[in-house]
């Protein structure tokens, strides 16, 4: 935007001293001047377009290589394909360009950048909507943003700051009752297979976590701890179907055009529906009463959002409550797991950890 304004704002601002300049000088002369003044301008212009270009082109990364029309994508057409970006990450530093089909995007993985780019205030850059379709889609049918994936706009903010209290301190605490209820029932269940029983700590700390995301959001209870071996159409087997066709869509947009023409394409497109309606139900669910006064779960939060502002469609609610399930299951399920291992194989930590839980008498023994 600056650069094709550049000419009008050079001319503007040297309009005084041509006149001057024009007013003492022959008719001759004065058709000198004025080609040079264009010529000048002309100048101007070109430099700081090429300028602009040139920075462009000094960012490293395998754009140089990309093919016409497809960019990189292909490089990226497999189901591991974030390796392929971490492998670039490593190659050309922690910001690099690449072509997304014909478009360039840079990717940042340099955490002090990111910082900037993705915080807020001056520097600060709205998401991509382009990149977070996948995501959108899998929340809502029409692809609503949320949270996530929207700009900081009016709405943003809006939902934001209702779904901000529920996370406050206060208003956790509440639900640490709650939570170690459903963590002590997984010991338990744990505990009666014997100490020789082979347990997969990823998918019990999966299981707490969605039966907490659905009790303290929405007070509906998944029951996934004492799921033997969960229903297709159970939240715990789900969830998983669509993140792996969001990954896929990220890495061939085709897929959301043409399903059948892809490997599982007609599965992830079913996995995305039924998510769907299951947070149709949640909505349902929120909408049916009022909630107390002192009632700050996200479900009331949002009701009350529907309530106080009717310009936010309930389509975008329905996004918004999906992606609390996008944000919060498999990164709190393998963030807990991966700690819990890294727990197990230091013993010393693991010694510290007990001693801190039985001097405040919440060891169990």
């Amino acid at each position: 935007m600056a650069t094709t304004a550049a000419p009008a704002l050079l001319e503007a601002a040297h309009q005084p001293l041509l006149e001057r300049l024009l007013g003492s000088v022959s008719p001759g002369w004065e058709a000198v001047a004025t080609a040079a003044t264009a010529a000048a301008l002309l100048l101007a212009w070109w430099a700081l377009n090429r300028r602009a270009t040139y920075d462009l082109d000094r960012v490293p990364g395998p754009w140089r290589r990309a093919l016409p029309v497809v960019g990189n994508v292909l490089d990226c057409l497999r189901p591991d394909f974030h390796r392929v970006l971490a492998a670039w990450a490593d190659e050309y530093g922690g910001v690099y360009r690449m072509k997304f089909l014909w478009r360039d995007t840079l990717v940042v993985t340099d955490p002090d950048a990111l910082a900037v780019i993705m915080g807020r205030g001056e520097g600060a850059l709205d998401k991509a909507a382009a990149a977070y379709a996948p995501i959108n889609t899998m929340c809502e049918p029409h692809g609503q943003p949320n949270l996530l994936t929207s700009a900081a706009d009016d709405n943003w903010k809006v939902v934001r700051k209702a779904v901000a209290a529920s996370f406050a301190f206060q208003n956790i605490k509440k639900k640490f009752p709650m939570v170690l209820g459903r963590v002590n029932e997984l010991i338990t269940r744990v505990a009666a297979q014997g100490p020789d029983a082979s347990i997969d700590v990823d998918q019990a700390a999966l299981r707490v976590t969605l039966d907490v995301i659905g009790l303290a959001g929405f007070g509906h209870d998944y029951q996934s701890v004492k799921q033997d071996t969960p229903a297709y159409s159970h939240m715990l087997r789900v969830l998983p179907r669509c993140f792996t066709e969001v990954m896929l869509r990220l890495a061939n947009p085709l897929r959301a055009v043409v399903p059948g023409l892809f490997k599982g394409g007609p599965k992830g497109g079913a996995a995305f529906r039924e998510f769907q309606d299951q947070m149709r139900f949640l909505l349902n669910k929120i909408k049916d009463g009022e909630p107390s006064d002192d009632n700050t779960d996200i479900g009331a939060q949002i009701w009350r959002v529907l309530r106080d502002h009717p310009e936010i469609s309930e389509d975008r609610m329905l996004s918004e409550i999906g992606i609390l399930f996008v944000e919060g299951f498999e990164t709190t399920g393998h963030t807990t797991s991966w700690t819990l291992f890294n727990i197990a194989t230091h013993p010393e930590v693991q010694e510290r950890i007990a001693a801190e839980l039985d001097a405040q008498g919440l060891l169990h023994k």
